[in-house]
């Protein structure tokens, strides 16, 4: 993980440690473009999300893609979050989970999303953003 930048230093030097503009990063995946991700990807260029405006709810995973209705352009030009081994690894972390959790009620549901959702310091799974959209629309189901 490394620390990145919602406005680029590029354009604008003085947001350059101000911690609104800031945020954790993965590394991303190198290689050539067509498959470089996060920060690789991103390099220099700035995203166009007003971080003040994310939520976690607005996110949408359908079939291992990400959506959400204002940083799309974001997601799948800049950070290249949609190329195809990120769509097929998320498909199958969710395949994986729900294998798992199957079955289990709504206390267990609610049980899991708090963990998914902790920000208290512990390393969570991968795709648990996803993972945790997921649960919680099955704990709204029910």
């Amino acid at each position: 993980m490394k620390i990145e930048h919602f406005v680029a230093q590029s354009k604008d030097a003085g947001l350059r440690l101000t911690w609104s503009n800031l945020y954790g990063a993965c590394v991303g995946t190198p290689g050539p473009p067509h498959r470089q991700t996060c920060d690789t990807r991103k390099g220099a260029t700035g995203c166009d999300a007003d971080p003040s405006t994310i939520r976690d709810e607005d996110f949408r995973y359908p079939n291992g893609r990400i959506e959400h209705p204002m940083l799309q352009h974001d997601l799948d030009e800049v950070l290249n979050l949609n190329v195809r081994h990120l769509v097929r690894a998320r498909r199958e972390a969710l395949r994986r989970f729900t294998m798992h959790n199957k079955g289990w009620g709504k206390v267990h549901l609610e049980r899991v999303l708090a963990e998914l959702e902790a920000r208290d310091g512990r390393e969570q799974p991968e795709h648990a953003a996803m993972l945790a959209s997921y649960v919680r629309r099955a704990v709204q189901r029910r």
